[in-house]
């Protein structure tokens, strides 16, 4: 792995040294499940997806590192399988040989030469999606993932987030406060800062990362 930062990173998830924190990581991401079941359950919204419709689950998707990190976690616990492995090899390989380079960080890639990468794996389907069309680490998936197929709007400041599914007739958005959340986000980020100095060298989004490389985070021994 040629990214010093990323190495750290492994190496500190490999050690269980972030455990604690990726804990408190996936209690945050548990919100936001618990708010769209809360919407479905009250009549506020519906979700028309089923099993194997995964449309949206093809292309390449930026992970917060937070979350990506508590993936690779998870799929070291249940351990990868062999059509997860390959997928994101796939992946990887394809993003490189375009001129984007492994790890894959989204703040490493020139706005031209990223684009190159994404257009490529348009149509790749995520290294998580089984042959029956599902997740196969739903519980565990990164917000990307939880935030689509809704609309969300922070009633304290009016901020939006517009990830609603093509599929489902336009509705009011759902309230959600965004601001706590990208506050404990950040916060969390910057614990994990602490444990990993390089990066505090960018802002949280530069260090978003392929779905396909937390899987092959979570293959590293």
């Amino acid at each position: 792995m040629p990214n010093s930062v990323a190495a750290t990173l492994v190496a500190r998830l490999v050690s269980g040294r972030l455990d604690a924190l990726l804990d408190r990581h996936v209690a945050l991401l548990a919100r936001i499940d618990k708010r769209w079941r809360e919407a479905v359950k009250q009549g506020e919204a519906r979700l028309p997806c089923r099993p194997g419709d995964c449309a949206c689950c093809c292309g390449v998707f930026e992970a917060p590192l937070l979350d990506a990190l508590a993936l690779a976690r998870w799929l070291r616990w249940r351990g990868a399988t062999t059509e997860e492995a390959r997928r994101a090899r796939l992946q990887s390989e394809a993003a490189t040989a375009a001129g984007w380079p492994f790890p894959h960080f989204f703040g490493d890639a020139g706005g031209d030469r990223m684009e190159t990468a994404l257009a490529a794996l348009d149509d790749a389907p995520c290294a998580l999606l089984t042959a029956e069309g599902v997740c196969a680490a739903y519980a565990d998936r990164p917000s990307i993932c939880r935030f689509q197929g809704f609309r969300f709007a922070d009633p304290k400041t009016g901020a939006t987030l517009d990830d609603a599914c093509p599929r489902r007739p336009a509705g009011p958005a759902l309230a959600f406060d965004l601001e706590t959340y990208d506050a404990v986000e950040a916060s969390l980020f910057a614990a994990l800062v602490e444990s990993v100095p390089g990066l505090g060298a960018r802002d949280i989004g530069q260090w978003d990362v392929p779905i396909a490389t937390a899987v092959l985070w979570g293959l590293e021994t």
